[in-house]
C-alpha cells in the first residue's frame, strides 16, 4: 500500500523501520504495517489513478472503517 508519512515520533513503529523516512515521504508498505501507521495517525493512504478505497478482495481499509463509524 502506498502511504504518505504525516507524523514521525520515533524511528520504529510497530516493527516498521522509519529511519530513512521523513514527514511527507511517500513509500510502499505491506498492508498490515500501513494499516497500523494509518490507524495511529502517522500516515495516510496515497491513492493511485484508478484505485478505489476497497480492494478487489473486499478488504476494508482504514478509511472505510472511519466512514463506517461516523
Amino acid at each position: 500500500m502506498l502511504v504518505r508519512l504525516t507524523r514521525k515520533l520515533a524511528e520504529y513503529f510497530n516493527g516498521v523501520d522509519l529511519r530513512q523516512h521523513t514527514v511527507g515521504d511517500e513509500f510502499e508498505l505491506p498492508y498490515r504495517a500501513a494499516d497500523a501507521l494509518i490507524d495511529a495517525g502517522w500516515a495516510e493512504i496515497i491513492e493511485r489513478r484508478g484505485q478505489s478505497d476497497r480492494r478487489a478482495s473486499g478488504r476494508t481499509t482504514p478509511r472505510d472503517r472511519i466512514e463506517r463509524d461516523k
